[in-house]
């Protein structure tokens, strides 16, 4: 064994366990589980009770697999050196691999190929084009494609097809009379892929099963090929992935399953703690009595104050059985603090400020020494709608960030520009797109500019901005009468959108967004910036370059349609690709993400924004069977509690994953947690703090940096929710030009382009001219996303 590892009681109980018995590890969050999977691994292969090779190692994620592959690699170096090592993959890699072999006893193609989730809502969109139906609205096919979504990943994560749900003649209400033209969607879907020699994640996990249980030989075969699996993350399976495992391996086989109950947040897919908790059953010993349960409780991360109040919050989740958590004596000491705010813009400057003076001021350590860096501090949000208010105040403090929730991409100034460029090409009649490009960096028109386009053609019935630039370009003599620049610029934007148009035709998406970006000479944009926020535009516009990389269709050029669509999904925090662990950059920058995609990552400092009412815990409530066609009608669910109605039953669940995610939330932070929020988040009425900002604010240890004054009333609420860039006097705006544009867009005022707005241009664009009498007195509608924020 590694002498320069010390195991504890806990862990040396684990690793020296009886190899020839199953075994259940609850680890609570930080308590070391790799590395005493690791451990144990290494012992039992120095007792002789297994070879290396004839080990099967399962977890969620590659970047998890790499990392238990790297440590058993390390903790078995010699034979690593000689190529004898364990096979370490993902629940749906193993589930591949088993129909990439095994296929072929059921007829299936062994070349079958695995395609996105992109690609299989493009080719969902295909297949709800090509049908009639009497129930499902289709004025809202993104509304449609959720659904399918949805209802498809219900279906296979519990080994269901669509035919297993009612027939129509059967239905009884309206609910169930559209879930069932889901279903027959669903089953075309189906025959759709076969065609194309393709499954999706579901379907690795269902065909798997299929094959082991019809075929002996298979489950044979596979027990001798794994003399000792490990199962990493079990309380993150679904129902699914159990019965495709008890399938293998529950008559006594030496399976070591790590997992923690309290870190179960991802129900959306199907994962269910009901696995974890029925473990001993599923999995007995030989002799057939339920199998051992050993605990890890040794925090190896956060300080004592942060472990208190993750114990403290654990509690909420109703678990009586599982031991609190203890600091190592290594683990460095801790603080705990609250602050709350009149607005959210005074929450995101104070932020800002605290990071910057984490950074800069305290001189406190890294864990393994050195000063903190940006990347050792994350923020931390329970939504996306919160992201970008304090992105924009980091900004303005100079301080570096890497937005790392796919949703809250398309807010970034960079990244917002590319993904409207995206959206003209592909959806040409959006006022919102083309202004955004409009009045960004590139070609800097201003509303007045605007207000000339749309309106020089009295008598026209032209009221889109696009067509009035089409108008003008084939027709330039006739035109508004634009200063000589913006006439130029309005020229450039026509012939770069001609031009990204044609050449759009030809190019994968990936190309075409690097094609985008010469062609509006960003990256020339990015490299002038100040290196703080040129680290920051690199690392958002290229995690959006991967996204589009990653959208690859199987045969053909993928759809920018279905792309937007999905883009558009994103914006949603329970959408897949949204709630899957984030691959945080190596680059130093403060992190922003969802406390969903920061499961299984760490940081020196977490701030947790916006802890008010109804935020975090966020008030939804899931899908309730009853009022969705996309969900599993209760009766298909097996860990539904027949003493609960629907609505309870929903409501139930959906507390349960918050207090879950507010303690996978508390336990990333290593030395300091920062628990902030404020009254307003709208111009509305005032939240209160929530329930887990009165939990860590009352906490023992607390240090409360601004405590909450008495609840404003309504009406007494901020006179601005942006954050402030230039603080310098407007002689004609006194918030500044841009907030009075939104503030009149949100109250439905109608914007006259007057001579003050045009002596603002004047000032901010090098627009010389006055607008004339006759085009100041047109009133000028503007859609409020697209403005420049």
């Amino acid at each position: 064994m590694n002498e320069t590892i010390q195991p504890t009681p806990e862990q040396s109980a684990i690793i020296r366990y009886d190899p020839t018995k199953p075994l259940r590890v609850a680890a609570g969050a930080g308590t070391g589980k790799t590395s005493t999977i690791a451990l144990r691994l290494e012992w039992l292969i120095g007792q002789g009770a297994v070879e290396p090779e004839t080990t099967l190692g399962i977890t969620f994620t590659v970047k998890a697999a790499e990392e238990l592959q790297h440590r058993l690699m390390t903790q078995l170096l010699e034979l690593a050196e000689d190529g004898r090592v364990p096979l370490v993959t993902t629940y749906h890699g193993f589930a591949f691999s088993i129909v990439q072999e095994f296929g072929g006893y059921l007829g299936l193609d062994q070349q079958t190929r695995v395609i996105t989730p992109g690609f299989g809502r493009q080719l969902l969109l295909e297949t709800l084009s090509e049908g009639r139906y009497e129930h499902l609205d289709l004025s809202h096919v993104r509304g449609r494609i959720e659904e399918l979504v949805g209802l498809g990943s219900e279906l296979s994560n519990h080994l269901y097809r669509p035919q297993d749900l009612s027939n129509p003649a059967d239905a009884l209400n309206d609910i169930e009379l559209r879930r069932s033209e889901l279903a027959e969607v669903l089953a075309r879907y189906d025959l759709k892929k076969r065609a194309l020699s393709a499954v999706d994640f579901g379907d690795m996990i269902a065909v798997a099963h299929h094959i082991v249980a019809t075929i002996p030989r298979v489950r044979t075969e596979l027990r001798r090929r794994f003399q000792l699996v490990l199962l990493d993350e079990y309380q993150d399976t679904n129902a699914a992935q159990r019965k495709l495992l008890t399938s293998l391996f529950s008559e006594g086989h030496p399976v070591t399953a790590v997992g923690d109950t309290g870190q179960t947040i991802y129900e959306w897919r199907g994962a269910t703690a009901r696995n974890f908790d029925a473990f001993p059953t599923d999995f007995p010993d030989p002799d057939g009595n339920p199998s051992a349960t050993l605990q890890l409780t040794t925090n190896y991360r956060s300080g004592t104050s942060v472990l208190d109040l993750a114990n403290q919050i654990r509690k909420r989740t109703g678990e009586q059985q599982v031991r609190d958590l203890v600091a190592a004596p290594s683990n460095p000491d801790a603080e705990v603090a609250t602050a709350w705010f009149h607005s959210a813009v005074d929450e995101a400057n104070w932020i800002a400020q605290e990071v910057m003076r984490v950074h800069e001021e305290e001189g406190i350590e890294r864990s393994g020494g050195g000063a903190i860096r940006w990347s050792d501090i994350a923020v931390l949000f329970r939504k996306n709608a919160h992201i970008d208010l304090v992105r924009q105040a980091l900004e303005a403090e100079g301080i570096p960030v890497e937005v790392a929730s796919i949703g809250a991409l398309v807010h970034v100034p960079e990244v917002a520009q590319l993904h409207a460029w995206l959206q003209l090409l592909e959806r040409g009649d959006l006022d919102g797109a083309v202004l955004r490009i409009l009045l960004g960096p590139r070609f800097r028109l201003g509303i007045g500019d605007i207000a000339k386009l749309v309106g020089w053609n009295e008598g026209s019935t032209t009221t889109q901005v696009l067509e009035a630039i089409e108008a003008v370009a084939n027709n330039p003599a006739s035109g508004p009468d634009l200063d000589v620049e913006i006439a130029r610029r309005v020229s450039q934007f026509w012939d770069e959108y001609r031009t990204l148009l044609i050449v759009a035709q030809g190019l994968t998406l990936g190309d075409l967004c690097r094609r985008i970006l010469d062609t509006t000479s960003a990256w020339i944009e990015i490299e002038s910036m100040h290196d703080a926020a040129r680290l920051s535009a690199r690392l958002n516009v290229y995690r959006f370059l991967d996204l589009a990389e990653a959208w690859s269709p199987l045969e053909g050029r993928p759809s920018l349609a279905a792309f937007l669509d999905y883009l558009d999904s994103l914006l949603d925090e329970t959408a897949a690709d949204e709630m899957e662990a984030a691959h945080v950059g190596s680059e130093d920058a403060v992190a922003l993400l969802t406390v969903h995609r920061a499961k299984g990552l760490e940081w020196e400092v977490v701030v947790l924004p916006a802890l008010a009412y109804g935020i975090f815990p966020s008030q939804g409530k899931g899908a309730n069977p009853e009022k969705s066609p996309a969900a599993l009608p209760l009766s298909m669910r097996p860990d539904h509690d027949a003493t609960m109605d629907a609505d309870t039953f929903v409501r139930f669940r959906h507390e349960v994953q918050e207090w879950r995610t507010a303690y996978v939330a508390v336990t990333r932070a290593k030395q300091r947690l920062v628990a902030t929020g404020a009254y307003f988040y709208s111009f509305v009425k005032p939240k209160r703090p929530g329930e887990l900002f009165e939990i860590i604010r009352n906490s023992p240890t607390t240090v409360e940096r601004r405590v909450p004054g008495p609840t404003p009333k309504d009406g007494e609420g901020p006179d601005s929710l942006t954050i402030t860039i230039d603080a310098s006097p407007d002689p004609d705006f006194s918030e500044g030009w841009r907030e009075e544009l939104t503030s009149r867009l949100e109250s439905n005022i109608p914007m006259q382009p007057n001579e003050a707005l045009a002596e603002q241009q004047a000032v901010l664009f090098d627009i010389p001219v006055p607008l004339p009498a006759s085009v100041a007195d047109e009133e000028l509608a503007v859609s409020v996303t697209g403005l420049v924020t």
